[in-house]
Formats: structure tokens, sequence, C-alpha cells
């Protein structure tokens, strides 16, 4: 399993948090969750460090389309395990970006998230047969929030999954820390698909000594 986490772990920059996590951990999702001028010198300054140390996923810019399309033209240049996309509401101008986007930059790796929302399975039927050529970060711990199948989803979207994002839930919130049977499940789900075994599974936890711990669990053979 090539075990990640998010750079929101300790107070620091992007590179702080690399720093910190690097040596229990295979990757970082740069968490960019808008794009400004602030955002664009950080990562200017910092990302040829970052790479040199970590291997990097990035989580896209959620407020705007055109934010994301902005920090999608500044991570392109760079080696990037993927890029998750939240779906936004507009799905014509969503699906054409995402689709030209795609062809435009081959190898590039753009993935769509299930949310804690209907929003992305909208998504998927308003694209109907279009939506076989998605690729999917499959956001395990948002299917427990909303209580759906996980292995129906994962027979639906397998094919496209490149990332897989891992928390646990409760009734009230997504994003704390997974029960004991929460984790034991889940090591089965990944062990039970050989498909899983190099796909990228990035904790989202945002508590260093809370994701640490996990990372022990997920890699313990118990």
């Amino acid at each position: 399993m090539m075990i990640g986490a998010t750079s929101w772990q300790i107070r620091g920059t992007y590179l702080e948090n690399v720093e910190h996590i690097k040596d229990q951990l295979e990757f970082c999702e740069l968490l960019v969750y808008t794009w400004n001028k602030t955002t664009s010198d950080l990562l200017q300054k910092e990302i040829e460090k970052i790479l040199e140390l970590t291997n990097i996923s990035v989580h896209l810019p959620t407020d705007n389309l055109e934010n994301a399309k902005i920090a999608f033209d500044f991570f392109k240049d760079f080696e990037c395990i993927n890029m998750t996309l939240h779906p936004f509401v507009n799905f014509k101008k969503l699906a054409d970006f995402y689709f030209t986007t795609m062809e435009d930059n081959k190898g590039a790796s753009i993935s769509i998230e299930n949310l804690e929302n209907d929003l992305f399975f909208d998504f998927v039927d308003y694209l109907k047969d279009e939506s076989d050529n998605l690729l999917i970060t499959m956001d395990y711990g948002h299917l427990l929030f909303e209580k759906r199948s996980i292995s129906e989803f994962y027979k639906r979207f397998c094919d496209g999954i490149k990332e897989i994002h891992f928390h646990g839930a409760d009734e009230k919130k997504a994003h704390i820390y997974p029960t004991k049977q929460e984790i034991a499940d889940f090591k089965t789900f990944i062990t039970k698909h050989p498909l899983l075994q190099n796909i990228p599974v990035c904790i989202e936890l945002f508590k260093w000594g809370e994701t640490s711990k996990l990372v022990r669990e997920l890699k313990s053979s118990d």
C-alpha cells in the first residue's frame, strides 16, 4: 500500500509540512484549496525543494473552476502522482475543462472526487456513457459518511480509480479517526482487490499525531 497524507499536519508552509512527515510517508497531497498571489508565490518558492523530498499529489482548488484551471497549469509542469478535482455545479463547464485538459495534456492525471453529497453522482449521470472515461479519486471516508456501499462504488468505478482518500466518519462528520472496524475493513478492501495494490492512499486527517498513528496501523500486519 502506497500511503501518503495531506499537507495540513502541522502549523506551517507546504515545505515545512513535507519536512515534518516525509520519513513516514511515500507521498504528500498538497492541499491547494484556492489560488491567489500568496499561494502562487509560496509554491513558486517551495516546489523544487518539496519535489526533492517527496512524491506529491495535488488537491486542486475547490472555490471555483477558474482557480482549479490556474493551479493545474502550474502543477502540470511538475511530476505529480495525481491531481484531485471536486465536481463543480456547472457540469457543462466542468466536463469541457476536464476532457479538453486531459486530451491536451497526455500523461496528466486529473481525477474527480466523490464528496459528502450527491454532486459527484449527479455529474456522472450528466455525463452518461462519457463517464466511462473519468478518472476517479475514491474518497472512502465520504462513502462511509453517506452510508453508501463501498463494494458497489468499487464495482462501478474500479477501472478509473487513481487515488484513494481514507478517513473515518460518523453520523455527524467525516475526516475523523477511523474505528478499529473501519481500519480492518479498509485493509481487507485493499487486499481483496489486486487493482488497488499500487493505488496511492492518502490519509485525510489533519493532525500529525492522528495521521502517524493511522499510518502505523495501516502498515501493521494485524
